[in-house]
């Protein structure tokens, strides 16, 4: 009994201590050509740490950091990523919101070509015989 006791209280007291070296980084992301509605799954990417989420159907998110300074990238297909740089500290919760607008692409130039290539009547009929010979 004695030995379960001290397993669970070392349990504890390592989730504890953990828990409370990081801090949380959330917020909820929006579109703010569309009154401000939630983006649902849009891309949050912590570039130090190469770790990414998506926020949920409603556009929140939330991410656990260790200590420090992060440069924070929230995308979404269609729409003008942005970037933010933060400040994370130990056991507790920055909120950072992010208004994520439609983006404005423009092509410079775009160019068609074709050939022309005059088909006979005879070609045709040839190109039909050969067909149904082979098939």
């Amino acid at each position: 009994m004695k030995n379960l006791k001290l397993v669970l209280f070392t349990f504890l007291f390592a989730a504890i201590s953990t828990a409370q070296t990081k801090g949380t980084l959330t917020g909820i992301i929006t579109d703010k050509d569309a009154n401000n509605d939630p983006l649902a799954f849009a891309t949050v990417l912590v570039k130090e740490t190469k770790t990414s989420i998506s926020s949920d159907e409603n556009g929140k998110y939330s991410i656990e950091l260790n200590p420090g300074n992060y440069t924070i990238e929230f995308s979404f297909v269609g729409y003008e990523s942005f970037e933010k740089t933060i400040t994370i500290k130990k056991g507790e919760v920055t909120t950072i919101d992010g208004y994520m607008g439609s983006g404005n692409y423009t092509l410079k130039d775009v160019v068609a070509a074709t050939n022309r290539k005059k088909i006979t009547e005879s070609e045709i009929i040839v190109e039909v015989k050969k067909s149904q010979t082979s098939g």
